[in-house]
């Protein structure tokens, strides 16, 4: 929590992972936020590969998310 620039609970409404070759866009409809300035709808980046420590979001799953900043994104 205290490393996190945003910490929010929400479901999975779109996995977008072929707009860019590395990342994969995650839209989250967000139910709480503890930390951060999240709005209803949030989308947040995640690296493609499981070398490059993929998380598996799947879609319609609830998931609390501690995220931190990726150039002008939270991953």
């Amino acid at each position: 929590y205290k490393n996190s620039a945003a910490v929010f609970a929400g479901k999975v409404v779109g996995i977008d992972k072929t707009s860019h070759p590395l990342v994969a866009y995650i839209t989250i409809q967000v139910f709480d936020v503890w930390k951060g300035n999240i709005p209803p709808t949030f989308t947040v980046v995640t690296n493609k590969g499981s070398e490059a420590c993929e998380f598996p979001f799947a879609l319609n799953a609830d998931y609390l998310v501690y995220a931190i900043p990726d150039g002008n994104m939270l991953s």
